[in-house]
């Protein structure tokens, strides 16, 4: 399959959140991180042909989501089918 920005299908990058409920505060804290994952090809050529270990964010397909993509687990590990476009 041949996928590019401009096919028309929607697409989402992948971050994982988190909320504290944290006594003293008067509402709970919000804290994000976006997944990344290892360049594809045309990063690795282009945008970060310099670096040793480049990496992209982790992009999402209309029919995928996080929750689905991933299986937690333990504290720390995850197994992750996620794959750059």
């Amino acid at each position: 399959m041949d996928r590019h920005p401009g096919d028309g299908q929607p697409r989402g990058f992948a971050f994982i959140w988190h909320r504290f409920e944290i006594a003293d505060l008067p509402a709970p804290m919000l804290a994000c991180v976006m997944v990344t994952m290892p360049a594809n090809e045309v990063i690795r050529r282009t945008i970060k042909s310099g670096e040793a270990d480049p990496r992209m964010p982790a992009i999402l397909e209309n029919t995928a989501t996080l929750s689905h993509a991933c299986n937690p687990r333990g504290a720390g590990e995850s197994s992750c089918n996620i794959r750059p476009l």
